[in-house]
């Protein structure tokens, strides 16, 4: 569900572009890079617990480019996999140009297959929202869809991007999550964490304040809460070098434009009925570069500091911008 002022053009648009033939696309953007992440204090580089490094607009030469909701980085941080509500792979390479600017290279995009090996048509089914990729196993992904509630695996490393799906179990309360606000982000954890190879899921919007978990699979299923950040939104996970979960939130209303935060959750505290009240890294407003941001990746640098890349959605429209950023986690 995309919480912009937007909502009509987006759905007209991304009608007309669910008639896109749902064939393989090599595309290309051109960068502008952002000079700084907050342009009235350009020398500011620490926001919170987060260190900015570098950033980018993205100027796609193709409309089929937008729509991303999760992303995933490989862990020299060069390789990008995310996905899009409508339903379609993007892989790149992360670039650094020598003017500093990040971009994009060598980008293939696709639509998502259903279990039939069918290119995903209909929005009720393509609404792709997080990707995570399952720790052991290269190439292989989880990823959840909402209004039609449910968690797919694919293994793009041996099918590649027109790879089929198989179905994860999940409980009645993901399944039966409203229409549009389903699981938002998920996280899968390795086979040596306290809660074994589980998928922690977060429905996208807060009830009453906390954001609703599920622990889908390994030892034990279960439900939790996490304190919202005001009354924002989750719209991606990722698990960082010590293997804990960090959450990207947004909000968006006319009177304050977009807004940003991110929280980190400790993985030992996840338990069935548990309320998890999360550390907070770093919050932002339109006082810096920030969108509709929606996607999450994290890796490990060869300098050994934790890199986090953050891309937003521009819902298929002018009035939203591709951003593409990068900043160090200090602990």
């Amino acid at each position: 569900m995309k919480h912009t002022g937007h909502h009509a053009l987006a759905a007209a648009i991304a009608a007309v572009l669910m008639c896109v033939p749902a064939r393989a696309e090599t595309l290309s953007v051109s960068p502008t890079p952002l000079s700084a992440f907050a342009p009235l204090d350009p020398a500011r580089t620490r926001f919170g617990r987060l260190v900015f490094l570098a950033g980018s607009e993205l100027a796609p030469d193709s409309r089929r480019f937008g729509g991303i909701s999760s992303l995933d980085v490989s862990p020299d941080g060069t390789g990008l996999t995310a996905v899009t509500d409508l339903g379609d792979w993007i892989t790149a390479r992360i670039e650094t140009l020598p003017d500093g600017a990040l971009t994009l290279a060598g980008i293939e995009i696709e639509r998502m297959r259903d279990g039939d090996g069918e290119p995903m048509a209909s929005k009720q089914w393509s609404d792709a929202e997080g990707i995570s990729p399952v720790p052991g196993r290269p190439g292989v992904y989880q990823v959840s869809f909402e209004r039609r509630n449910r968690i797919w695996q694919y293994d793009i490393g041996r099918g590649g991007l027109a790879a089929r799906p198989r179905d994860v179990p999940v409980p009645d309360g993901i399944r039966g999550l409203p229409d549009n606000k389903g699981v938002e982000a998920l996280a899968v954890l390795p086979q040596d964490s306290p809660l074994g190879a589980a998928t922690i899921a977060f429905a996208e919007n807060p009830v009453d304040g906390y954001l609703e978990g599920f622990i889908v699979g390994g030892r034990a299923l279960g439900r939790f809460r996490v304190r919202a950040y005001e009354d924002f939104d989750v719209t991606d996970a990722a698990l960082d070098p010590a293997g804990n979960i960090v959450i990207l939130e947004r909000y968006f209303s006319i009177l304050t434009g977009p807004k940003m935060a991110l929280h980190r959750i400790r993985v030992a505290d996840i338990a069935d009925g548990a309320t998890i009240y999360p550390e907070l890294l770093m919050d932002a407003d339109v006082a810096v570069e920030i969108d509709n941001m929606e996607a999450l990746g994290i890796h490990t640098d060869a300098q050994g500091r934790t890199i986090l890349t953050i891309m937003s959605d521009n819902n298929f429209t002018r009035l939203q911008r591709n951003l593409l950023l990068r900043f160090e986690l200090v602990d």
